[in-house]
């Protein structure tokens, strides 16, 4: 019989922060549309001194993939967040932002500029 694969702690908000001010040092790399050999030994490598240094400061040790995947779903859950504030900015009516602000969020959506806005002034279908 196969052995229960054993689950990683959560990330804490604490974690995502140093992750994402790690990720501004080699932001770059990582979002580097390029696939060839030699860049992506680059985003290898890039990953790694992230990995290093997220332990080194960390009390829970992560391995590469787990950050890679957490950044992942930071991106995903950025470009969600964005079109929610442009669909509640510009519905009829006006009114309160309902959306609470995140911050982390905020600065992934920094980070990827474009990638997480869409080109502006170019309406949506």
């Amino acid at each position: 019989m196969s052995e229960k694969r054993k689950r990683g702690q959560h990330f804490s908000i604490e974690d995502k922060d140093k992750l994402i001010k790690l990720l501004l040092q080699y932001n770059d790399t990582i979002l580097n549309k390029k696939r060839d050999g030699s860049t992506n030994e680059a985003k290898n490598s890039a990953w790694i001194s992230i990995t290093n240094s997220f332990n080194s400061t960390s009390n829970t040790h992560r391995n590469k993939e787990s950050l890679m995947k957490i950044w992942e779903k930071l991106k995903s859950d950025s470009k969600k967040y964005y079109a929610q504030i442009t669909n509640n900015t510009t519905q009829t009516g006006g009114g309160p932002l309902v959306l609470k602000i995140d911050p982390a969020l905020e600065q992934v959506c920094a980070i990827l500029g474009r990638r997480c806005t869409g080109i502006l002034g170019v309406p949506r279908l």
